[in-house]
C-alpha cells in the first residue's frame, strides 16, 4: 500500500480569497474552479440569533389568546 505525497500539489493550487464573493453565481464559479482551489468564505448571511428570532415570534398577547382558546 502506498500513499502519494500531495502536499506540494495543494500548496501550489490553494489560494486564499481576498474578499467574500458579491453574489451566489460568482461564489459557485469559484467553488467549481478546477485550476485553483479557493479557500475562504463563499457566502455570508446576517441573520438574527435563534433566541432573538424566538422572542419576536413568541408574543405574550398571542400566548394569552391561545390559552383562552384552549380553556374555552
Amino acid at each position: 500500500m502506498s500513499y502519494n505525497n500531495s502536499y506540494d500539489l495543494y500548496n501550489e493550487r490553494c489560494v486564499m480569497m481576498d474578499a467574500i464573493p458579491f453574489d451566489e453565481i460568482n461564489a459557485r464559479q469559484l467553488a467549481k474552479a478546477t485550476e485553483q482551489i479557493y479557500l475562504g468564505i463563499f457566502k455570508q448571511e446576517l441573520k438574527p440569533e435563534y433566541c432573538e428570532a424566538i422572542k419576536v415570534q413568541d408574543n405574550p398577547l398571542q400566548r394569552a389568546e391561545r390559552l383562552a382558546m384552549i380553556i374555552h
